[in-house]
């Protein structure tokens, strides 16, 4: 499929769509492809990455071999 055929055929499905939160959602996502786009994170969200940051500098994570053990022992339950 060529590009200009890519294009009419997603003109075609936006011009469908009469959800205004899926329009929404693809907005955004079309904007996270520009180069000038900035992911904002929320307060929410910056609080659990620090907190999950220190989680990790305190030793208070499992190695993927040590989850895929446990994985497969419980698995086996």
């Amino acid at each position: 499929m060529s590009v200009n055929e890519l294009q009419q055929r997603i003109i075609d499905e936006v011009l469908k769509m009469e959800s205004p939160e899926l329009l929404e959602k693809f907005y955004k996502l079309l904007e996270m492809e520009k180069e000038e786009y900035v992911y904002q994170l929320s307060e929410e969200r910056k609080l659990i990455i620090r907190e999950a940051q220190a989680e990790y500098k305190a030793g208070k994570y499992i190695t993927q071999e040590e989850l895929d053990k446990e994985l497969d022992e419980w698995l086996e339950e």
